[in-house]
């Protein structure tokens, strides 16, 4: 990407604190791609707004049918992002993509998928096994399967023993 006084770059807004190590992750491997990618200047990298959803009820227990639905509280945190002008989302939680297509739909905002993402990774490098740490409502739902299932359909994903 060429930059100049005059690009005007998307405002990427973050659903994070899903944890807190993982947004903090997120937030290096960004900043670590474009520095790798040629940015030397801060001008060179994304404007991130970044919202700790900290409050929000567990995603893997709402998935669990064991809490309440995470979903209200993220739809409310990306129309926030939303109103201080993000173009697009992504939140580092696995769990959470169980309701991206409604978090779409409900905030008017694309997401950049981390499931779909690995998914293009595995793909590109034609991965045959794939080990995913994720948690007990992202394996019940097949959250990766799903995905993997369409686009790499002879990789195998290996989830550690419980």
């Amino acid at each position: 990407m060429v930059y100049s006084q005059k690009t005007i770059k998307p405002l990427i807004g973050i659903i994070g604190g899903n944890g807190v190590a993982a947004t903090n992750k997120l937030l290096q491997l960004i900043e670590e791609f474009h520095t790798t990618n040629g940015a030397y200047r801060d001008a060179h990298h994304p404007e991130i707004l970044a919202w700790y959803a900290t409050d929000a009820p567990s995603r893997s227990m709402f998935l669990e049918g064991r809490g309440e639905s995470f979903i209200p509280h993220y739809v409310d945190i990306g129309k926030k992002l939303k109103t201080c002008g993000a173009t697009t989302l992504c939140m580092c939680c696995n769990t959470a993509h169980f309701a991206l297509d409604e978090l779409e739909k409900e905030i008017g905002l694309p997401f950049i998928s981390l499931i779909e993402e690995t998914t293009l990774i595995v793909k590109k490098h034609n991965y045959k096994k794939i080990g995913i740490l994720a948690s007990d409502g992202c394996v019940a739902h097949n959250l990766y399967g799903i995905q993997l299932e369409k686009q790499c359909p002879n990789a195998q994903i290996i989830y550690p023993e419980q």
